[in-house]
């Protein structure tokens, strides 16, 4: 059995085109242990990219996968379909039972998230090491303006 490549594609002037790689060139995926992602978006977040992301983001996940530290410490801007996708990523993380942290470092980021009322549902941090060190159960200070996690703000079960 071979398998079968399609075509290469060809411009007017019979030229190939460059190979395209699945996935938008925005987003990394790191792997620093078994049970979490370290996923990094550089560049904009908008209309033109959230499909990519999710295209690209959503087919990583797999049962060993507990935390994912969505990292926008690259983000140059980020509109409303921006928010959208942080959001529907919170809440796919939230369906499968895995952690959410973000990271947030410039204050145009966290203004946006603060603006559209997402950043009370998110846990937010100011570097990927101190997301991770919350995920490895560690109690180190949160910066001001950093949300604590979720958990932490719940309030107490009626009885």
């Amino acid at each position: 059995m071979t398998a079968q490549h399609p075509a290469p594609e060809v411009d007017a002037a019979g030229r190939t085109a460059p190979a395209r790689t699945p996935g938008p060139r925005r987003l990394r995926v790191a792997v620093p242990r078994a049970d979490a992602l370290v996923v990094t978006v550089d560049g904009e977040i908008d209309a033109t990219t959230t499909d990519e992301l999710d295209t690209a983001l959503w087919p990583l996940l797999d049962a060993t996968v507990e935390v994912i530290v969505l990292d926008l410490t690259g983000v140059r801007s980020m509109d409303v379909p921006g928010i959208q996708f942080v959001t529907r990523s919170y809440m796919h993380t939230q369906d499968h039972g895995i952690a959410l942290r973000v990271v947030v470092a410039d204050d145009a980021t966290r203004r946006a998230l603060a603006d559209a009322g997402v950043d009370v549902l998110l846990e937010c941090h100011p570097t990927v090491g101190a997301a991770l060190g919350i995920a490895l159960g560690s109690q180190g200070a949160l910066g001001s303006g950093i949300a604590t996690a979720p958990e932490q703000r719940r309030p107490a079960a009626m009885s």
